[in-house]
C-alpha cells in the first residue's frame, strides 16, 4: 500500500531515499484537507492571481486547468494546482456565501437545508433533552413553522399533520397549565374532531364535537350565548311557560304532589307523583318528576334543547319520548335531543331527578342552550291564564218573582285571556242575599268566559259577588 485509504496520504516505503518529500507531501495534503474551507464553489476557471494554499471546490463544467475536474477540491500549491477527491461525509465551510457544505458522494449540498441527505435520528431536543414518549423535544418561547415560498420552489403552504394509527386510536393537542392538562382537541377515540376541557387534569367535559360525515356540531353541555349579532338575543326563545317558577296561582307551599297534580302553574307531577319545594327561584325536587304539557309546539324532528341553571344532580329529560340527561355542574346546563318525526300535536317535557335542585328552566329550538329568557312578569302571568287563572271577581243583583228562579242571578264573567278551551268552573261566593249557594253552577262554559247562575229562596231582591277559578290545563 502506498496511500492511506480515506485521505491518500503518500506513506513512506521501506528503505526509501528522502523520506522527507514523501513525509512533506503528506503534511501538506492532510494541511489541505483538515478543517476544510474552500473561497467558493462556483467557479469553472481559476482565478487569475490565485495565492498560495488558496481552495476552491470546482464548479460543473470547468475549463482550463481544472478541465474534467468537476466537483473536485483545488488547491494551490507551489505555484500549481493539486485536486483532491472528496470522501462521502467530507464538510467543509464555503467562504462565499458563508456556509457549510457536505459531500454525499455525488454532490455538493448545503447542510442547511439537507437536500439529498439522508439523516434519521431517534432522538432530537431543542434546548431540552427528549426521552422514550417525547421523542421530539422542543423548550422555547415560540415556536415557527414557515413556508418555502413559490419564489424557492415551494408552494406557499404550511400543513401541521397529526398523524393516528387506527381510528381507535388518538390524535390531538394537549394543553397543559403546569403540566396538568386542561383542554384537549382533536381525534379521540373515533374520527370525529373533538374538544374536551378540565379543571384538574383528571376530570374532563367535554365542549364539543363534530360530526366527520355531516359536520353537524354537538354541544353536549350546551353553551352560553350573550349576544347575538352583536345585540341581545331574541325574546319568545323559552317554548315553556312559567320557567321560574314564579306564577303560583294555587298557592302551593311545596311538598309531596300525587300524580297529575299541578303545583306552580304549568307544572304538574308526573306518573310516579313528585315531592318538590321552590325558595328563591331555586327548585328543589326531592324524587319524582315535573310534567309541561307544551300546546302543540309543531317539534316533530326538531333538534331542541332543555337547560336549567346549577343543577345539583343530573336531571333526566325527555321531550315528547326522546331523552337525555342534563349533567350536575355550574351555569347554564344542557341536554340537546332531536324529536322523534312521529311526535306531533301536543308535547310532554319531563324533568326526572333525586335530590336535584336547579334554576330556570328552558327549552328551545336548536343546539344551544342560550341565556334564560327572562319575560316580563305580567307577560308570563298572561300565558299562564291561558291555561289556569284564579279570582276572576263577579257580582250582580236581581229580582225574583218566586224561589227557585235562577234568571236574576245570572251574570256572564268573561276570562281575562282567551283559554286554551272550555275550562273547568270552580264557583267561589264571598257574599249573597236571597240565593241557594250550595246550587250555584255554570250555565254556559266557553274559552272566552262563563254564564253563572243559583236558583232564587224566595221572591224578592237577589244579589251575590265573589270569583271563579277557570281551569284549562291538560
Amino acid at each position: 500500500m502506498s496511500d492511506t485509504p480515506h485521505l491518500k496520504l503518500p506513506l513512506i516505503e521501506a528503505s526509501q531515499a528522502q523520506k522527507h518529500v514523501t513525509h512533506n507531501e503528506a503534511l501538506m495534503r492532510l494541511d489541505a484537507v483538515c478543517q476544510l474551507a474552500v473561497k467558493d464553489r462556483n467557479r469553472t476557471a481559476p482565478p487569475a492571481s490565485p495565492q498560495e494554499g488558496d481552495r476552491h471546490i470546482v464548479a460543473a463544467g470547468a475549463t482550463g486547468a481544472w478541465a474534467g475536474r468537476d466537483t473536485l477540491i483545488a488547491h494551490r500549491l507551489d505555484g500549481i494546482w493539486t485536486f483532491l477527491t472528496p470522501e462521502p461525509g467530507w464538510f467543509c465551510w464555503d467562504a462565499d456565501p458563508g456556509s457549510f457544505v457536505a459531500w454525499t458522494g455525488s454532490e455538493w449540498v448545503d447542510i442547511e437545508t439537507g437536500a439529498s441527505l439522508t439523516a434519521e435520528y431517534e432522538r432530537l431536543g431543542v434546548n431540552t433533552a427528549p426521552d422514550a414518549t417525547n421523542k421530539l423535544a422542543v423548550k422555547s418561547n415560540a415556536v415557527l413553522f414557515a413556508p418555502v415560498a413559490v419564489a424557492d420552489g415551494g408552494n406557499g403552504d404550511v400543513r401541521f399533520v397529526v398523524d393516528k394509527e387506527a381510528a381507535g386510536n388518538t390524535a390531538s393537542l394537549l394543553f397543559q397549565d403546569a403540566w396538568s392538562g386542561r383542554a384537549e382537541i382533536g381525534l379521540a377515540g373515533d374520527d370525529a374532531l373533538r374538544a374536551k376541557v378540565s379543571a384538574d387534569g383528571s376530570t374532563w367535559s367535554d365542549a364539543f364535537s363534530a360530526d366527520p360525515a355531516t359536520g353537524t356540531l354537538t354541544l353536549p353541555n350546551g353553551a352560553a350565548l350573550s349576544a347575538l349579532n352583536g345585540g341581545a338575543l331574541g325574546g319568545l326563545r323559552n317554548l315553556l311557560i312559567n320557567g321560574a317558577f314564579g306564577v303560583n296561582q294555587r298557592g302551593f307551599a311545596g311538598g309531596a304532589l300525587a300524580a297529575g297534580t299541578y303545583g306552580h302553574d304549568r307544572w304538574k307531577a308526573g306518573a310516579g307523583g313528585a315531592d318538590y319545594s321552590v325558595a328563591a327561584g331555586v327548585v328543589t325536587l326531592a324524587s319524582g318528576s315535573l310534567v309541561q304539557v307544551i300546546e302543540n309546539p309543531d317539534l316533530a324532528g326538531e333538534t331542541v334543547t332543555v337547560s336549567v341553571e346549577d343543577p345539583s344532580a343530573d336531571i333526566i329529560v325527555d321531550v315528547a319520548g326522546t331523552g337525555a340527561t342534563i349533567f350536575a355542574g355550574s351555569g347554564r346546563r344542557g341536554a340537546t335531543v332531536t324529536v322523534d318525526g312521529g311526535a306531533t300535536g301536543d308535547a310532554a317535557v319531563t324533568l326526572s331527578a333525586t335530590s336535584a335542585s336547579f334554576r330556570r328552566v328552558q327549552l328551545e329550538v336548536g343546539p344551544l342552550a342560550t341565556p334564560f329568557e327572562r319575560r316580563p312578569p305580567m307577560l308570563e302571568y298572561m300565558l299562564c291564564a291561558r291555561y289556569c287563572i284564579t279570582g276572576v271577581p263577579f257580582s250582580s243583583a236581581g229580582y225574583a218573582g218566586s224561589g227557585g228562579q235562577a234568571s236574576p242571578s245570572w251574570v256572564c264573567v268573561p276570562a281575562p285571556v282567551p283559554l286554551r278551551t272550555a275550562p273547568a268552573v270552580t264557583i267561589h261566593i264571598d257574599i249573597s242575599g236571597n240565593l241557594d249557594d250550595g246550587a250555584a253552577d255554570a250555565r254556559d262554559i266557553y274559552p272566552l268566559g262563563v254564564t253563572i247562575q243559583a236558583p232564587s229562596l224566595d221572591g224578592g231582591r237577589t244579589y251575590w259577588a265573589g270569583t271563579l277559578d277557570y281551569d284549562a290545563e291538560f
